[in-house]
């Protein structure tokens, strides 16, 4: 013999939320206090479908998204920047920066490419330290890419080129590392920087 249930075709989650809702309206009608639908409607279903797979899609979409603004944000400001204080320099007199100082013109890149990077995570309504975090990617890498050269390992004259391919890629070292952070969307940030309230 088979259950109504079975005949349905309840499973089990389905058939034990059926069962808390009969009683609930069952203690209504015999008058216990509080509406039954208001009881009801509190009752979280055990068979409730939380699409994991629509999840884990929003969750890379919003990784893309940071990755793609903080690589705009990094090249539009920074090139610049970086436009602006050689630009700047050859006016004064100081030309060919690059060639004449490779590793002070390397370091400066990386500085430069970091201050609009910092600018938009603040922007943003991310913290101080996930700002540090990001923004110092640049500069950790053009110091890597001077001791590379110092050690003989990379031609001083393919710095510039190899901060150019790498300034964007090394971002996803701290996403990767902090990927709740990261995977989340800008108003969780936004939350992160106001202070608790009593």
């Amino acid at each position: 013999m088979t259950t109504e249930s079975e005949q349905l075709g309840l499973t089990q989650g389905e058939q034990t939320y059926k069962h808390k809702v009969h009683e609930q309206h069952e203690h209504h009608h015999e008058g216990s206090p509080g509406p039954a639908h208001g009881i009801a409607e509190s009752a979280v279903p055990e068979f409730a479908d939380h699409h994991p797979q629509q999840n884990i899609v929003s969750r890379l979409g919003h990784f893309v998204l940071h990755y793609v603004e903080m690589c705009l944000a990094m090249c539009i400001g920074g090139i610049s920047l970086n436009v602006l204080f050689f630009g700047g320099a050859a006016l004064l007199g100081y030309t060919n920066i690059p060639e004449r100082y490779p590793e002070f013109s390397i370091l400066m890149i990386g500085i430069l490419l970091a201050i609009p990077m910092a600018a938009w995570m603040r922007f943003r309504g991310h913290d101080w330290r996930s700002t540090l975090e990001m923004s110092s990617t640049s500069i950790v890498l053009a110091i890597l890419l001077i001791g590379a050269a110092w050690l003989g390992a990379l031609p001083k004259s393919e710095m510039l080129e190899w901060i150019k391919r790498l300034a964007c890629p090394v971002m996803l070292i701290p996403m990767v590392l902090r990927l709740d952070l990261y995977t989340g969307n800008h108003a969780s940030h936004a939350r992160q920087t106001l202070p608790e309230t009593a």
